[in-house]
């Protein structure tokens, strides 16, 4: 029997863990991991550039200098391999990039790992009677230049999705004299010394960039919709704001109908879902943040033999992708079945109406939180292995 052949896009948590858990059965799989990059580690590998890099791709990092993860590393860790012990709770990037290479390492999977290799377009091919056969995937070796294209049984998306910015279009924004950018593009807070500073958008990201921001900035105006903040130590240089509403040469107002100064304005909205080397064909769809259509939020309706790792979010990311990977495994080796094409299209529609019913936006249909061990409990009985324990 001929080992089934796996390409893998992206060397990040995802992508690893990918490469691990299908080389164990080294018989079945041959496995390719393609990284656009010179480094394994994905988001969590740190670039002080922003922009394009030296091939003239986007930067794929966002990662920001000072940064610290939000979860502890207990349960940020793969089943196999446990953060170093006399590591802070709550690691640095730096932290969680070694643990990455560590997990490498460990499992040897840099054999399977093609560094500088950007996926140009992956698509299906059909047989004389339009039936599908397999995936044709073309590469591009950024070092040489050379493009090939080579024929895979199942691809797996592990591109991650926090490389792409997303940001709104602000009324007057054509006017506004001050700086504009993006969060993605934050790297470090020294550049905002003496700067008044509005940033829009108040997760994760925004909350932690207004912070950092602080210690060099006159004022920063946090600006969102989102419950007021309840952390007591907000330096007095930070003032909460509505969103905002209008840009006017150097100001902005809020909705509120203030007004305030400021010499740069910073999105920290998001990311969108990005799939630029998928052919039409493959039919996924990304609209508003959500992405279709997919069959328990990884496995491509149309074509279940994609499979789209690390969509959910608000997650514990690696304990879900080792979760997710573990599905795939059992499909592509036949101990587990999909149920009919009819079948996973109305349960993916189902869950959509659930969560618009229960106040959930459009835009959080990936989201997990609460939700996340459900979730992954509903992959273990699927895939016919042992649940994750909370």
């Amino acid at each position: 029997m001929d080992a089934i052949r796996v390409a893998v896009v992206g060397a990040g948590g995802a992508g690893i863990v990918a490469a691990k858990l299908l080389s164990e059965w080294s018989d079945l799989f041959s496995v390719d991991v393609f990284e656009q990059t010179g480094h394994i580690g994905g988001t969590w590998v740190y670039v002080e550039e922003a922009g394009k890099d030296e091939f003239g791709l986007p930067i794929h990092s966002s990662m920001y200098r000072n940064l610290r993860t939000n979860l502890p590393k207990e349960i940020m860790q793969f089943p196999e391999l446990s953060f170093d012990a006399h590591l802070h709770s709550f690691p640095t990037h730096k932290d969680v990039l070694h643990y990455l290479e560590r997990y490498a390492e460990a499992f040897n999977l840099h054999q399977y790992i093609k560094l500088r290799h950007f996926v140009e377009k992956v698509s299906p091919r059909y047989d004389s009677d339009g039936a599908f056969l397999n995936w044709s995937v073309r590469v591009r070796d950024l070092s040489s230049g050379a493009s090939t294209e080579s024929e895979y049984d199942a691809v797996l998306l592990c591109n991650g999705h926090y490389a792409e910015p997303k940001a709104p279009s602000l009324e007057g924004m054509d006017t506004f004299t001050g700086e504009v950018s993006h969060s993605h593009d934050y790297r470090h807070p020294e550049k905002f010394a003496g700067k008044r500073v509005a940033i829009l958008g108040a997760a994760s990201s925004g909350q932690d960039i207004a912070l950092d921001i602080s210690k060099f900035a006159t004022k920063v105006f946090l600006s969102h919709e989102n419950p007021r903040l309840s952390c007591k130590d907000i330096p007095a240089n930070v003032t909460e704001k509505l969103r905002i509403t209008r840009l006017s040469q150097g100001k902005v107002a809020f909705r509120d109908g203030s007004e305030e100064e400021v010499d740069c304005l910073m999105f920290a909205t998001g990311y969108k879902y990005s799939f630029p080397f998928l052919d039409e064909s493959c039919q996924i769809r990304s609209q508003d943040h959500r992405v279709t259509p997919l069959f328990k939020h990884v496995v491509n309706i149309e074509y279940p033999s994609m499979f789209l790792v690390g969509i959910p979010f608000t997650v514990c990311p690696f304990i879900m992708f080792h979760q997710q990977m573990l599905l795939v495994r059992s499909l592509l080796m036949d101990e587990c079945r999909l149920p009919s094409k009819e079948d996973m299209l109305a349960d993916e529609e189902r869950e959509y109406k659930w969560r618009l019913q229960r106040g959930f936006p459009h835009r959080h249909a990936h989201k997990m939180d609460f939700l996340q061990f459900k979730y992954m409990a509903s992959l273990a009985a699927l895939g016919g292995f042992p649940p994750v324990s909370k």
